[in-house]
């Protein structure tokens, strides 16, 4: 083999088109430009789908070290057959792929949109991807489908990773919302949602992708996310990814870490009124995202509000703990004369403020647990210039109840679970009224 004569050392020579595109292939890596994006048939579904007109660039895969990278473009929307199985679902990918005679031997020289079906079967996976072309959608065909809709269709486009004119190195994709598994297409995203994230669809070798959270959620460690540690994130952290064509390595993260020592989960404002009830009410429900509390952490909520007892009798009240599906404390139905439950010792038009903590501990694992909490409220009041309460002492015009789970619990906090306080009133009287004004939930680690 001998030393090849550079491109356009001689510029009386004569140069092939693949010569004259192959420096594209050192300085554009494939990818969509614009447009083709998948979708439904506009002109009504049917058992066939609509490429939008756009531009993509794709890489020669035949001989990679002569085959150029190519530029491919349709002017308008091309329609694409799909066949379902009779008998099962299949995949279907659709795919920008090029025929050049010069390296496959096949005797065409075009580019083509085409519909590559997959093996029809129970628990369908993609077909192989074509050899010198890239992958658009998948479309999740059903046995004997009728018609191909938009829910059918997943976005699988990727850009072009070279920067400088349409092609945009840092552009923006559309926001994901959080699942178990999400799919990136640009090299930017925001993450909606505070669903748990255990992996991401793999994209080429290379590919750089960081994720903005738009809220509360867990990045998880695992499957092929090759992170530092599971990720409770908050709205506006961030975390970047290199994939290297299977599994997606951490470059960095921001913050560096969220739990460092009281962050608010969420804040409650709109106030809750319980009145005329007997029923058990929630004060707040709120559920925790999986992972947030870990091994060693603790979970902090608390609710602040006031409560109107003129119903001409002493009264009482009862309270409730639960996660997800078990109850950490439940006291018995509230009877003041018993006594049972928190008693309120008066009846009259003041209003008396209160506030209730519940602390939630991970005692050495994600499905070990122990809350305890407390009450406490005014008894007597002192009718202040502004606001409720006593405005003195209150070591003796106070009710102070404290409560706990009988022991460890065993509530799998990988997973999203609902915290939950309730309260119970002994009497429906319109002039019984236990208000929350405000509340929020916490960790604290």
């Amino acid at each position: 083999m001998s030393e090849l004569k550079p491109l356009f050392v001689d510029l009386d020579d004569t140069y092939g088109a693949d010569e004259l595109g192959l420096p594209y292939r050192d300085i554009v890596g494939e990818g969509y430009v614009s447009g083709l994006a998948v979708s439904q048939r506009a002109a009504g579904i049917n058992l066939s789908v609509d490429v939008a007109a756009g531009s993509c660039w794709v890489q020669g895969d035949t001989d990679t070290s002569a085959q150029p990278t190519y530029r491919c473009r349709n002017d308008a929307v091309v329609n694409l057959g799909i066949t379902p199985d009779a008998t099962n679902p299949r995949n279907v990918i659709v795919v920008a792929e090029v025929l050049d005679d010069a390296f496959d031997g096949g005797g065409s020289l075009l580019w083509r949109l085409r519909a590559v079906h997959g093996t029809a079967a129970a628990s369908p996976v993609d077909p192989a991807t074509p050899t010198s072309s890239i992958v658009l959608a998948r479309i999740a065909v059903t046995a004997a489908d009728a018609s191909i809709a938009d829910a059918q269709i997943t976005d699988l486009r990727a850009p072009a990773n070279f920067g400088g004119g349409n092609i945009k190195l840092w552009a923006k994709g559309t926001d994901i919302a959080s699942a178990a598994t999400i799919a990136v297409t640009h090299p930017f995203h925001d993450v909606t949602g505070t669903v748990t994230i255990t992996s991401i669809t793999a994209q080429s070798a290379g590919f750089v992708v960081t994720l903005q959270f738009d809220g509360v959620l867990t990045f998880t460690d695992g499957s092929n996310l090759k992170i530092g540690g599971n990720f409770t994130t908050a709205a506006e952290s961030t975390i970047t990814l290199v994939c290297d064509g299977t599994n997606w390595y951490e470059l960095s993260r921001s913050p560096t870490s969220v739990t460092t020592e009281y962050d608010v989960l969420t804040k409650v404002t709109t106030a809750v009124t319980v009145v005329n009830t007997i029923t058990e009410t929630n004060l707040i429900n709120y559920t925790i995202p999986g992972g947030t509390i870990g091994t060693d952490k603790l979970i902090h909520a608390r609710l602040g509000g006031h409560i109107l007892q003129e119903s001409g009798a002493n009264q009482a009240l009862s309270l409730g703990v639960y996660l997800g599906a078990t109850t950490l404390y439940l006291d018995k139905a509230p009877v003041y004369a018993t006594p049972q439950g928190i008693g309120m010792p008066f009846t009259d038009a003041d209003r008396r403020p209160f506030h209730i903590d519940v602390w939630i501990r991970a005692t050495g694992a994600a499905n070990s647990q122990f809350m305890e909490g407390v009450f406490v409220g005014s008894i007597q009041t002192l009718s202040p210039t502004t606001g409720y309460g006593a405005g003195a002492d209150t070591s003796t015009q106070a009710r102070i109840a404290t409560f706990s789970s009988a022991g460890r619990t065993a509530v799998d906090m990988a997973s999203g679970q609902a915290l939950r306080v309730t309260v119970r009133l002994e009497t429906a009287h319109a002039s019984y009224e236990c208000k929350v004004e405000e509340a929020q939930v916490a960790v604290i680690g």
